[in-house]
């Protein structure tokens, strides 16, 4: 889950990068892929990985606001709250 939570804020990061860059075609599918990790989801791969089971994995304190800030500034940012300035 470690993992996945460093590639989704990796692909925010990016997301941001592309958008100030007036990319922004390029930040969208960015923050997409934010959004699949953080899902659960290999956007290289056309179905979901394996079930986790009926919890799913147990995450730390941190790891949840991780989640949780990084679904939103994605989230945000899609809707052009943020305009990717701090999201």
């Amino acid at each position: 889950m470690e993992k996945r939570l460093q590639e989704a804020q990796l692909y925010k990061e990016e997301g941001n990068q592309r958008y100030r860059e007036g990319k922004y075609r390029d930040a969208v599918s960015r923050y997409h892929r934010a959004l699949l990790q953080l899902r659960g989801l290999d956007p290289s791969l056309p179905s979901p990985l394996p079930n986790l089971g009926p919890q799913g994995p147990t995450l730390t304190p941190e790891q949840e606001n991780i989640l949780h800030t990084t679904q939103t500034d994605c989230y945000n940012n899609l809707a052009g709250k943020n305009g990717a300035k701090g999201g």
